[in-house]
Formats: structure tokens, C-alpha cells, sequence
């Protein structure tokens, strides 16, 4: 398994396991998703830098660093408390310092991720939330 999917895998199945919103109200990357009419649901998309030498020297590791951002998403007309809170609970779903392995990759959040300013989307309300992660590989 290459790094930059094992560290994508170790992500994404922490975010499986977030309890506090439907499977199906979850907007995975490059997966077809309509949606809901009725409320909430998530965005999630994956973003990796350039991986940097860990170390000087030929043929040694990588650190490699990116973020997870998980976009909560809200009808304009319901307000921003409940987006913002769907947002918190996904903050503290990646604590600081939690670590998440896939294969032979141990995945480390960076820092505590928390909710960003909502803004208004033609009619929708979206709070990113940002857990910046860094791996050794």
C-alpha cells in the first residue's frame, strides 16, 4: 500500500467511526452523493503536501504532512448553533497527539483541530474543520 493511501485509510476509517452523524450523510472524496433535503451533512476531502526528507540523506524517510477537512454543511434557515456543533464534535473526534495506523503508517494528529468561521454558501451555511496531520514514512 503506498503512503499516501495508507494515510488517507487511517483517516478516513477514524472518520467511520464518528457516531454523531449518518453514514449516509457523509460526502465522501470522488464518490457520488446527493444531498439531503432535511439537514446536516458532511463534506470530507483529503489533502497531502509534498513529502519533505525526514533526515539528510539518501533514502531516508519522508515526513509527511496535509489535512483532513470535513466540511459541515447546514440549510442557511436553520441557523449556525447546530452547524457548529456537528463541527466541534468532529474537532474532538481528532484530538491532538491521537495516533491512527493503516499497514505499516502511523498517522499523528498535529495539533487540535477546531471548527473554522462559517460562511454562507447560496443558501447554506459550511464550517470547515481542519485536522492537520503529519506521518514519518
Amino acid at each position: 500500500m503506498s503512503e499516501a493511501k495508507a494515510i488517507a485509510d487511517a483517516l478516513l476509517t477514524r472518520l467511520t467511526a464518528f457516531s454523531g452523524i449518518a453514514a449516509d450523510r457523509i460526502a465522501w472524496p470522488h464518490i457520488a452523493f446527493t444531498p439531503p433535503d432535511d439537514g446536516l451533512y458532511v463534506e470530507v476531502s483529503f489533502h497531502a503536501l509534498e513529502p519533505e526528507p525526514h533526515n539528510i540523506g539518501l533514502g531516508t524517510p519522508s515526513r509527511r504532512e496535509g489535512w483532513l477537512q470535513m466540511t459541515v454543511v447546514g440549510r442557511k434557515g436553520d441557523g449556525v448553533i447546530t452547524v457548529l456543533d456537528m463541527a466541534g464534535q468532529l474537532a474532538d473526534h481528532f484530538p491532538a497527539g491521537a495516533t491512527y495506523q493503516s499497514g505499516d503508517i502511523k498517522v499523528r494528529i498535529a495539533r487540535t483541530p477546531g471548527p473554522e468561521t462559517p460562511f454562507d454558501d447560496e443558501g447554506l451555511i459550511r464550517c470547515p474543520v481542519k485536522a492537520r496531520y503529519f506521518a514519518i514514512a
